[in-house]
């Protein structure tokens, strides 16, 4: 089943709204430990960039027609580490 653009268009909100809540944790925890600050840093960018790349390939599937494998493998490849 090919997702619709409104579908695909509303993806990106879960995202925008994690990338609001990491960003403010990453801050809490950079004023509390800079070392563990970077590394927040470092999880949140693995988390919205997996996030992206789903929300993304679901955009691309739309206009396409064709999905793209290797973007919606990336949700689960780069949310583990993150």
């Amino acid at each position: 089943m090919v997702p619709t653009l409104a579908l695909a268009v509303e993806d990106f909100i879960p995202v925008l709204l994690t990338l609001l809540a990491l960003v403010w944790l990453s801050r809490m925890i950079f004023r509390m430990d800079r070392r563990s600050g970077y590394i927040a840093v470092l999880g949140l960018i693995f988390v919205v960039l997996g996030g992206l790349l789903k929300a993304t390939s679901k955009l691309v599937w739309v206009i396409s027609g064709e999905p793209v494998a290797w973007m919606e493998d990336s949700l689960f490849l780069l949310m583990a580490p993150g």
